[in-house]
């Protein structure tokens, strides 16, 4: 009974959910664009990620578990301005996204819904607004999307809050200096487009590959003569590896003409990288049932002692505690044992260990435990414990 408690210890915990993957932006996203899923609460991630003469340092922060938030530091080369054509750009934005919907929360069947809103207290160099609904299917996480301003630029269809007001359509594209909520452009604009794509964990643990369809001309990096960045189609695909938990690499064809690269690091307060080794819990203890055998002639057997011993040696070593001597009462009413402690700060919770491991596996005859501990091949101490009692007061 004893060694099946152990090996019940042993068994592993179920497989946890896989943490949602972090975009090119620092979001919660496929590659370039976003997704509706969220990060686990409070958690927090750094970013660094490059493609198409485009570099961004982003930080991520899931502020509650309805709302996130991103801070992006990003360097454009070849950007151009006036008689400059080689300007590098260094451009700030922020970004907020809220949960609509999380996935199955209404119906087994609904996806997560999410509403967010890019580069909205940034230059507006990456201004956007965008709704989104992802849905997971076994190893599969599909997205689709409507983008406005900056994600509204290819394939795009006529804006339907222009049939609201004429106003909707005009979108300013002039970029600030920042610092301004830019809440006049907020789903305004001509048009809106569709993006989407698909992500796929891997049976290979921590290796998944996405694809999706880009909603994004890049034609504003495309201006200045000197730019090389020249996508050929919408199409982005990509791979990527979570090293351990925390730390993610990816490498992207992206655009048909450009390769990408993206490490994030992530962590939670709530949730250690590494986390305290709290050991295995200690073994259950049950009442003896009222009928269980009361035989006593193993007490004066000595194979039988010795082969008892011999049991609750092993289990007591996986314990973290040494056997140092068994003995019973010949009317098989107690028994003593002294130990060794390996394993625990305190004495006390050693001798709790060892008691427990004594309830599950000595005799329904044995009513008193005596337990000694050891230090330094010295007995130190002798706890007596009444069997009944310990049933009743534990578990």
């Amino acid at each position: 009974m004893a060694t099946v408690s152990v090996a019940g210890l042993c068994a592993p915990a179920a497989a946890e959910t896989v943490r949602p993957s972090l975009n090119l932006y620092g979001l919660t996203g496929l590659i370039d664009m976003p997704s509706a899923q969220s990060q686990p609460d409070a958690q927090v991630s750094l970013s660094y990620s490059y493609f198409g003469e485009t570099q961004r340092r982003n930080f991520n922060f899931q502020i509650l578990p309805r709302i996130s938030g991103a801070i992006r530091y990003s360097t454009i080369e070849n950007w151009g301005r006036n008689n400059d054509p080689r300007y590098e750009l260094f451009d700030r934005s922020f970004d907020v996204q809220f949960t609509l919907l999380k996935e199955g929360e209404w119906r087994s069947w609904t996806p997560a819904v999410a509403l967010g809103f890019r580069d909205f207290l940034g230059t507006g160099v990456y201004s956007s607004e965008y709704l989104v609904a992802t849905k997971s299917v076994q190893d599969f996480t599909l997205t689709m999307g409507l983008g406005w301003g900056r994600l509204s630029r290819v394939h795009g269809i006529e804006n339907p809050f222009c049939a609201i007001s004429s106003s909707a359509c005009d979108r300013e594209n002039d970029f600030g200096e920042g610092g301004k909520v830019s809440t006049n452009t907020f789903f305004r604009g001509q048009n809106v487009a569709l993006f989407g794509g698909v992500e796929w964990q891997s049976p290979v643990d921590g290796l998944s590959f996405k694809a999706e369809y880009s909603s994004d001309d890049y034609k504003r990096e495309q201006r200045s003569p000197t730019a090389e960045f020249k996508p050929n189609n919408q199409f982005n695909f990509g791979a990527e590896y979570r090293i351990r938990e925390g730390i993610t690499i990816g490498g992207y064809y992206m655009y048909g003409s450009e390769v990408g690269v993206n490490l994030a690091i992530s962590g939670n307060p709530l949730r250690p990288l590494v986390p305290p080794d709290l050991g295995t819990g200690p073994l259950p203890v049950n009442a003896r049932a009222a009928n269980a055998p009361q035989g006593t002639a193993w007490a004066t057997n000595p194979a039988a002692r010795d082969q008892l011993a011999v049991a609750l040696a092993e289990i007591l070593r996986a314990e973290g505690m040494l056997l140092d001597a068994f003995s019973a009462d010949p009317d098989g009413r107690g028994v003593e044992v002294a130990i060794t402690n390996l394993r625990f700060q305190s004495d006390p919770k050693a001798i709790g260990r060892t008691t427990r491991v004594l309830a599950a596996g000595l005799p329904a005859s044995v009513e008193t435990f005596r337990v000694t501990m050891v230090q330094d091949d010295v007995r130190t101490t002798t706890v007596v414990i009444d069997r009944s009692d310990f049933e009743r007061q534990v578990d």
